[in-house]
């Protein structure tokens, strides 16, 4: 999907450690495929085939992930998944510890920018302090936050009448 077409914009430049995160991607793969057809006998070019496009899939996901800014809301695009929240049904944007539940155990993930909307419910926004995007480049984590809040002021305002 162009989102550009449709008016998306990312508000931030993504890392470069992402192809990091796809090679290294690359290498489990590649791992998982020679050790499932060295122990299983199971031929090596469909499972190859299916392993090589899993992996364009992901890397596809894993370059289109994050959080983008249009005339009409918020788009956020997860792994696997993906939200848009109209500038006039968020609340707040604020940053927050965050945490991933698994089963019974909750393992924290570090700071987190959130969407608050006016119904209460908090939407997630794959924007971490310590994620790929900005681990070493903390100053664009606080100033993107800043920046989310103010074109949401600026989306929301009441229009004023000229005369």
């Amino acid at each position: 999907m162009d989102t550009r077409s449709r008016g998306w914009v990312r508000p931030y430049a993504p890392s470069r450690a992402r192809l990091v995160v796809a090679g290294w991607e690359l290498g489990a793969l590649a791992f998982l495929h020679r050790t499932t057809v060295d122990l299983f006998h199971v031929p090596g070019t469909p499972l190859l085939l299916v392993v090589g496009v899993a992996w364009v899939a992901l890397c596809w996901r894993l370059a289109v992930m994050g959080v983008y800014t249009g005339p009409h809301g918020v788009l956020v695009r997860g792994l696997v998944t993906r939200r848009v929240v109209a500038w006039r049904d968020l609340d707040r944007i604020t940053v927050g510890d965050a945490t991933v539940r698994l089963g019974r155990v909750s393992v924290p993930v570090g700071r987190t920018i959130w969407f608050e909307t006016r119904d209460g419910t908090r939407v997630d926004s794959t924007l971490y302090a310590d994620g790929i995007d900005f681990r070493f480049r903390r100053p664009l984590f606080a100033r993107l936050h800043e920046d989310l809040r103010r074109c949401h002021r600026e989306r929301t305002a009441p229009a004023t009448m000229q005369g």
